[in-house]
């Protein structure tokens, strides 16, 4: 996938999963993600993988984050301030000050997810809840911990949709409504319940 933002600034990714069908109606998959960020004042890189497992009625998610190189970004050191008296240094007249440094900061982190079928709704609507917790951590901020709980549905089967949940501290709570739309395909949402089997397919 590639992007560019509305200042041109371009970034994307570049990844690689597979899923493996196991007997008894349930399937693994691993993933691997290779992240480019230009669309700051100094890119960002970051390698980030996941595994999973998913059955008829549960499935339990994981990704990990890991920032390349440098990841802390200097953004500007443009607000000064004077205070103080003026003293000499050498042949210079000078003013005590400080400035205030801004950076931006990749986190090393990770998150796990436990998602179980809501029970009372047909399969063929897909529905599930899951719940789970987020970390993220650099020397250079304060550790960021939270929660996390959404519902995904899908309406017919073409459009589907979640409702998210965040919280933690740094960046308070945060509610995400999301919609989406896949190209029609061959299978009848009517027809047969949803099976594990279709949920391979889906990202």
């Amino acid at each position: 996938r590639i992007w560019v933002t509305n200042e041109g600034d371009p970034g994307g990714n570049l990844g690689l999963g597979t899923r493996l069908y196991l007997q008894g109606d349930s399937f693994i998959g691993v993933n691997g993600w290779f992240d480019v960020d230009d669309s700051h004042r100094r890119g960002f890189e970051q390698f980030g993988f996941g595994a999973e497992y998913v059955c008829q009625d549960r499935s339990v998610r994981f990704n990990a984050y890991v920032p390349m190189g440098t990841n802390d970004r200097d953004v500007t050191v443009f607000d000064e301030f004077f205070t103080g008296n003026f003293f000499f240094r050498e042949n210079f007249i000078v003013q005590r000050g400080a400035t205030t440094r801004f950076a931006e900061v990749a986190l090393y982190g990770g998150e796990v997810e436990f998602g179980w079928a809501i029970p009372g709704i047909p399969q063929r609507f897909n529905a599930w809840a899951h719940a789970g917790g987020y970390l993220f951590d650099d020397e250079a901020v304060e550790q960021i911990r939270g929660y996390q709980a959404r519902i995904s549905a899908n309406f017919t089967d073409s459009i589907a949709g979640h409702v998210a949940l965040y919280d933690d501290r740094t960046f308070n709570t945060n509610l995400i409504l999301a919609i989406s739309w896949t190209l029609p395909g061959g299978r009848n949402r009517g027809a047969v319940p949803y099976p594990v089997h279709d949920r391979m397919y889906q990202p």
